[in-house]
């Protein structure tokens, strides 16, 4: 697993920020009760792939919102192979989560995870983990 606070984290702005004022925000949220989201993504280009993990904050009654993001080059042909990509986002997305939630045990942390409709693709169920993080899944069209 890799480390959280080796991340380089970058605000919403893209201006880059340490990992006390991520903590900050986080805690400021989380008093309000608000759920923390998390996800990855990525794009796969000639033996090159480039991650990119989320963490979300969103409260539509109070109008609050804010994210922070991080991203991860790897050159790796295995990433050519979908099924392979996936489980990599979800992988770095469970790291993220299980890291938030040893730090904010009562925390409600999500794991939203982009899967294909495709049958092939369709590999994945929502649940929980182990660390007790709710896990969706959006299917993409």
């Amino acid at each position: 697993m890799r480390s959280f606070d080796e991340n380089k984290w970058k605000d919403a702005y893209g201006n880059q920020i340490k990992s006390g004022e991520l903590f900050e925000d986080l805690d400021r949220y989380l008093k309000k009760g608000g759920t923390i989201y998390i996800g990855t993504d990525s794009q796969y280009t000639g033996g090159k792939c480039v991650f990119a993990s989320v963490i979300g904050m969103h409260i539509r009654d109070l109008k609050v919102g804010n994210y922070f993001f991080t991203k991860k080059k790897e050159m790796n042909y295995a990433y050519s192979d979908l099924r392979t990509k996936i489980y990599k986002e979800i992988e770095m997305s469970i790291d993220i989560a299980a890291y938030l939630k040893s730090k904010y045990r009562d925390a409600n942390i999500e794991i939203h995870a982009d899967v294909g409709v495709k049958e092939k693709n369709a590999t994945l169920s929502g649940g929980k983990t182990s660390t007790n993080v709710k896990f969706k899944i959006k299917r993409q069209r």
